[in-house]
Order: structure tokens, then C-alpha cells, then sequence
């Protein structure tokens, strides 16, 4: 997961909780953290700030601002990515592992 800041109106998100949904109903906790307060610096200056938490099957992310810098939370972006995929030649490995143990 990777949260970048936006600054406008010199606001920022401080504390955050996200959650995780199937149905908009149920809501498994992910992560919770704290982002740097980067009011007036640079773009340059402002850190992509990335949380890791355990895979699960999700349609919809709940971020929950818990506080914020001066007048309010802001993010500039927001994106939940899956878990890494394998390289190709650790693909085929795992592959020809599996077909051994096939025999």
C-alpha cells in the first residue's frame, strides 16, 4: 500500500486506519500508522510512504483519517497493490519442483 501526501490548504494526514471489505458489510482491519507531516515542503521533500500488511481477498478499502495537521487529513494518492508475483525463472523452478514430485 502505497500513500502519498497532498498539500493543500496546509493539511495532512496524520494517524489512519484502513480497512478491507468484501460486501461493504464486513470489514477486516489491515493497517493502521502514521503518515509524516509534510506541510510546506517541496513535492521533492514529501516521501512516498508504503505499509505492508497480510494478503486477503478484498473489493473495497475503507481509509479512515484518525488525525490530522492543521485543518484536515489529505492524501495526493492512494493505492492498495497485490503481493509481489514471482520472477519467471522462480516460476519454472517451483514448476519443475512440482512435476518431480509428481513422478
Amino acid at each position: 500500500m502505497v500513500f502519498s501526501h497532498l498539500i493543500v490548504f496546509a493539511r495532512g494526514t496524520g494517524r489512519f486506519s484502513l480497512s478491507l471489505s468484501k460486501n461493504l458489510m464486513t470489514w477486516t482491519h489491515a493497517v493502521s500508522g502514521v503518515l509524516p507531516d509534510v506541510r510546506g515542503k517541496p513535492c521533492e521533500d514529501r516521501p512516498e510512504v508504503t505499509f505492508t500488511f497480510r494478503p486477503q481477498n478484498a473489493t473495497y478499502a475503507r481509509f479512515e483519517v484518525r488525525s490530522f495537521y492543521a485543518t484536515g487529513g489529505a492524501l495526493q494518492y492512494f493505492e492498495v497493490a497485490g503481493p509481489p508475483k514471482p520472477c519467471q525463472p522462480c516460476m519454472e523452478q517451483q514448476e519443475a519442483a512440482a512435476q518431480g514430485e509428481d513422478k
